[in-house]
């Protein structure tokens, strides 16, 4: 099983990740950082998934209302009351609303939030299952996992906790209590090979002396049953001791994600609400870039054929300071930054267009702008270097039916 969901569902890990660094805004490539950092460019990126996000969880925290119960008559107001306070004391006692609130983001990043559910004789818990560590049946097509076959989750223990916990199954697997067979790398890439090809590193042993254990409900025979095991054999097994109260077993995971994918190829991948929100803060990000690198580059002109020459080092060096006196016969090309919009449409649009004056005396048209004739269109324009600019005039013409 975990075998199986390691390596249909490598891909939708990978893309989960990266859902994960664009919400941390870690959101511009290595090769991009490195052109930055060669041509002594800042990088400013502006993280606009994380405030939407942001407000998706505050949205449903805000939503969040206490739970009451209400009597079909009058005679079983005091029941209901007394239903009300039971209710909201479990709800205390069990964190859940704080659970949820505190899971949430990783509903709407990863698209998964998944919950185990244990009780004692006097309370029940909630316990969240981090994405990393959530394993499911990549066959299940519905958003609850109601027709998954197998749910389980990993844990990462030192061998000391394992034996502390499974002290049976650490005598019957290392009956000399060698904790150090528990690191073998051999003895856990023998074992798993093939999911150590799937994932690209060993999965059952870290850096950091801990061991991966594997807590899985499977469906058998109508029955769910319970498998506990790490690389060095089964620590536990039996069913689950959870049943609803008509005595049907139940899995004790739940879980719900925020989509399902509906093509056949996508092998019903899940994921979150960042996934719709990164290429447009792709193009956000491309569209700032490209501004910056406008608005710190400067075009040098040769306008005298008979100048006398300078060396394009003495020139660029010239053009960065404040103040730009270029040597005669040479100039620096002015740069308009445009938008506009048209008479139905409500203010500038975020977005410029920027454009090089070819001349000393240069004529912004419709036709260097790309765009098609439009009655009542509105302009404003700007300079981006600070050379001195002056507008002579402006004329419009009126297209006639």
């Amino acid at each position: 099983m975990f075998l199986h969901y390691s390596i249909n569902c490598a891909e939708h890990r990978s893309d989960a990740f990266r859902d994960r660094r664009y919400y941390d805004g870690d959101q511009v490539s290595k090769a991009w950082k490195k052109h930055l950092a060669d041509n002594d460019k800042p990088m400013v990126p502006i993280n606009l998934i994380k405030d939407n996000i942001t407000a998706h969880v505050g949205l449903v925290a805000s939503q969040q209302t206490e739970v009451r119960a209400f009597a079909r008559t009058q005679a079983g107001a005091p029941a209901a009351e007394t239903a009300t306070k039971l209710m909201r004391y479990a709800i205390d006692a069990s964190q859940i609303e704080i659970q949820f609130r505190d899971h949430s983001a990783q509903f709407f990043i990863e698209g998964i939030a998944a919950f185990l559910i244990e009780c004692d004789n006097e309370n029940v818990f909630f316990l969240p299952i981090d994405f990393r560590d959530f394993i499911y049946d990549p066959n299940s097509r519905r958003s609850d996992f109601s027709d998954a076959r197998w749910m389980g989750f990993s844990r990462w223990l030192p061998a000391s906790e394992i034996a502390d916990s499974y002290p049976d199954a650490f005598e019957r697997i290392s009956p000399n209590r060698d904790f150090a067979d528990f690191y073998d790398l051999d003895i856990a890439n023998g074992f798993g090979k093939d999911t150590d090809d799937a994932l690209g590193h060993s999965p059952w042993i870290d850096n950091a002396k801990m061991v991966r254990v594997i807590e899985m409900y499977y469906l058998e025979g109508g029955q769910w049953q319970n498998v506990v095991w790490c690389h060095k054999g089964v620590l536990d097994f039996g069913p689950s001791q959870y049943t609803n109260d008509r005595g049907v077993s139940l899995c004790p995971i739940v879980a719900e994600a925020c989509h399902v994918m509906g093509d056949p190829d996508a092998k019903n991948q899940r994921y979150g609400q960042v996934r719709d929100l990164i290429y447009p803060q792709d193009d956000y990000n491309a569209r700032r870039h490209a501004a910056l690198k406008y608005m710190n580059s400067k075009m040098i002109q040769q306008v005298d054929p008979m100048a006398q020459p300078v060396a394009s080092d003495t020139l660029r060096e010239e053009a960065r300071k404040r103040e730009i006196i270029m040597p005669p016969g040479y100039q620096i090309n002015c740069q308009f930054r445009l938008r506009w919009h048209d008479a139905l449409e409500d203010g500038f649009p975020d977005a410029y267009e920027y454009m090089d004056a070819r001349r000393g005396n240069d004529r912004i048209t419709l036709y260097r702008l790309g765009q098609a004739r439009g009655q009542y269109r509105t302009f404003e324009i700007s300079i981006v270097d600070p050379v001195r600019v002056r507008f002579g005039d402006a004329t419009a013409n009126e297209a006639r039916r």
